[in-house]
């Protein structure tokens, strides 16, 4: 009697523990559209003070990163023909630089050798193809420009 109520117990755990309801994915639609590409490079600052350290005036300075955009306004979009044209400020140079993509899907994949967004790399070769997919499966790839 005891086996039978701890294995009818065991049964009912298990079978409340599985999924209810499946996320339909497809619902979501197509969103693999770039929205804005921005560049950045890191400026490094030697010399960056904590808060503690002008309470407490000891010596607690540190290297500051951050990161400075350097393409110029919002980018052009070709959402027909999947590319994104990016303008560089004057003087600036793409060895050093990091890319930005800011879309809605739901992967970002370099494709054809293309660095990785968001990793400082050399992009002077000013054309880059990165595939997205969004979240029901639907996949674009995109080239950018650089200009």
């Amino acid at each position: 009697m005891k086996k039978s109520i701890i294995f009818i117990m065991v049964c009912l755990l298990l079978v409340a523990c599985e999924p209810r309801i499946e996320m339909d994915m497809a619902q979501w639609g197509d969103h693999a559209y770039i929205d804005n590409i921005e560049l950045v490079k890191l400026e490094i600052d030697d010399h960056v003070k904590l808060q503690e350290y002008y309470e407490n005036q000891t010596p607690l300075e540190m290297t500051g990163v951050r990161s400075i955009v350097i393409s110029d306004g919002k980018c052009q979009i070709d959402s027909a023909a999947f590319i994104a044209t990016v303008k560089l400020k004057a003087g600036e140079e793409l060895k050093y630089t990091g890319l930005k993509i800011y879309h809605k899907g739901m992967k970002v994949e370099p494709l054809n050798g293309s660095p990785k967004a968001g990793i400082i790399s050399d992009f002077s070769k000013k054309e880059f193809t990165y595939r997205l997919k969004s979240a029901d499966g639907s996949e674009h790839d995109w080239t950018i420009k650089i200009q």
